[in-house]
């Protein structure tokens, strides 16, 4: 656009200059010189579009008024390339921000699924830790419980995961990865305390356990409900609805 601005410009005050060699004193030495309408056009346009150009050969010199248009064809020039040439400059840091910001929300969701996949194994480690002995010790359960906070802090990161840059959203297929990674993390809580209960081990007796039990679904309901009532992609309806009844189960032992 503004290259087009000056093209125009440059044009605009080639005719200017052209009309003026028709006025004594005040033309283009070597376009007033020049007797062919044509050619003399052709010289003013060259001589405008080196000064537009903010070269400026000397080989043709001004005089009376041009001096003066000569001027400001060169303020109005440098004003119009220097904005082409910040255009240009905005242009590509925007797009070096929306790639930062594409790696940077890419690592968000690594990190994320990475938390909650961590936070399952410490649960199948509670597991197989049953099955081998029947019982828990104190730093056991102070592992179920970590598991437990681990979901919750990852779960209430959700909301940073839709944060938009500049009307970006969420694609369908990461969000699948967080439906997805949420639901079995869910799951593999709600068997773990199905499993407890079954060997006479309820975390309803566990204070510190249910607590973090109860954070746990409290935040996943807000992230999820809250925002995914308006910000979820329709694709995903399936996956979604699978979390809710997860998340469902788990609420009974609240």
């Amino acid at each position: 656009m503004y290259l087009v601005l000056w093209a125009c410009s440059v044009f605009l005050f080639a005719v200017a200059y052209f009309f003026l060699s028709y006025v004594p004193g005040h033309g283009i030495t070597e376009v007033t010189a020049t007797t062919d309408a044509w050619s003399r056009f052709l010289t003013a346009l060259y001589f405008s579009t080196i000064t537009g150009a903010t070269v400026g050969y000397g080989d043709i010199l001004p005089l009376g008024f041009s001096r003066a248009l000569a001027a400001l064809e060169g303020i109005v020039s440098f004003v119009l390339l220097a904005m082409f040439v910040s255009r240009v400059a905005a242009r590509h840091q925007d797009i070096a921000i929306d790639d930062i910001h594409a790696l940077s929300r890419d690592s968000l969701f690594n990190n994320f699924r990475h938390g909650l996949f961590i936070a399952r194994k410490d649960l199948d480690a509670i597991v197989r830790k049953v099955d081998e002995e029947g019982a828990l010790t104190e730093r056991d359960w102070k592992n179920v419980r970590t598991a437990f906070r681990q979901m919750h802090m990852q779960v209430r990161h959700v909301p940073k995961l839709y944060a938009t840059h500049q009307g970006a959203t969420v694609d369908e297929d990461h969000e699948q990865l967080v439906l997805d990674s949420v639901e079995r993390s869910l799951r593999r809580a709600r068997e773990t305390i199905e499993l407890l209960e079954s060997r006479g081990m309820s975390c309803r007796t566990e204070e510190k356990c249910m607590a973090e039990l109860a954070a746990l679904v409290h935040t996943a309901h807000h992230s999820f409900v809250t925002l995914f009532s308006t910000a979820y992609n329709a694709e995903n309806n399936e996956a979604f609805a699978e979390m809710l009844v997860r998340l469902n189960e788990l609420r009974v032992y609240v």
